[in-house]
C-alpha cells in the first residue's frame, strides 16, 4: 500500500516496520455456510532475512456440517506459549498458562 500512496520505501524497510509494529495476527474467513469466523490467531514472532515469521496460537479447526447447514468446529491450541504473556504478567494482567494446552478443545 506504501507505493500506492507515493512512498518510496524499500519492500524490506516496510516489512520491518510491520513486523515490529504488530503482534498478532487475527485470521477471519468466511466459511462455506456463509458465516465468518475466526480461523486464526497468529503471533508475529520477528524477521528471519526478508520474511516476517509467525507462530500460530490457535486454530480452528472445522468438524462438519450439521443438519441445518451450518458449520461445526472447534479451536485447537497450538501448544505454544505466546511471547506477550510475559508482558501481560509484568503488568499485572493474570494469565491462565493452561489456555494454550494442546490437548484442550474449544467447541462452538
Amino acid at each position: 500500500m506504501s507505493p500506492l500512496a507515493g512512498l518510496n520505501i524499500p519492500n524490506e524497510a516496510v516489512r520491518r516496520y510491520v513486523s515490529s509494529a504488530l503482534n498478532v495476527i487475527v485470521h477471519v474467513s468466511r466459511l462455506v455456510d456463509g458465516s465468518r469466523k475466526v480461523v486464526d490467531f497468529q503471533e508475529i514472532t520477528g524477521m528471519e532475512g526478508n520474511v516476517i515469521t509467525t507462530q500460530d496460537i490457535f486454530i480452528f479447526e472445522q468438524t462438519g456440517i450439521d443438519r441445518k447447514g451450518q458449520v461445526k468446529g472447534h479451536f485447537r491450541m497450538s501448544g505454544i506459549l505466546p511471547r506477550f504473556t510475559e508482558r501481560f504478567k509484568s503488568l499485572g494482567i493474570p494469565v491462565s498458562y493452561e489456555i494454550f494446552d494442546p490437548t484442550r478443545i474449544f467447541k462452538i
